[in-house]
């Protein structure tokens, strides 16, 4: 799998290969986290964002307090223009999970709310 993202990430292979790598780690595991993350990541970055919401919506039923996976997953709710329902999933993720590290999403939340920011597809301004 680290080869298939390496791959990618540095547009030395053919980028098919290495998604094709990934199914096949996700295919063995439907749980693999990092699998599907990727896959939503390389979803998100040739602009297929319904793929990407499905892929994050589908970790966070099996990983529900994962962080990242909620930022994402709200970041492309809010790319696809789908704003409250962003704004939405934020308040009441934080509120489910009241932790240090949902800060990010309630910055972002608060940004959207006041109309001063837009997040970048792909962006990892949420992410530690």
């Amino acid at each position: 799998m680290r080869e298939a993202v390496r791959l990618i990430q540095e547009g030395t292979g053919n980028p098919m290969e290495a998604i094709t790598l990934l199914r096949e780690v996700v295919e063995e595991d439907p749980k693999h986290r990092d699998g599907l993350f990727y896959l939503g990541e390389f979803s998100r970055m040739s602009g297929q964002l319904d793929r990407a919401l499905e892929r994050y919506q589908t970790l966070l039923e099996y990983y529900p307090s994962d962080v990242e996976v909620a930022s994402r997953y709200a970041e492309t709710l809010h790319d696809l223009g789908r704003e409250s329902e962003a704004i939405t999933f934020i308040e009441s993720y934080t509120a489910e999970y009241n932790q240090s590290d949902v800060s990010g999403l309630t910055q972002l939340r608060d940004l959207w709310n006041e109309g001063d920011a837009e997040a970048p597809a792909g962006s990892n301004s949420l992410t530690h």
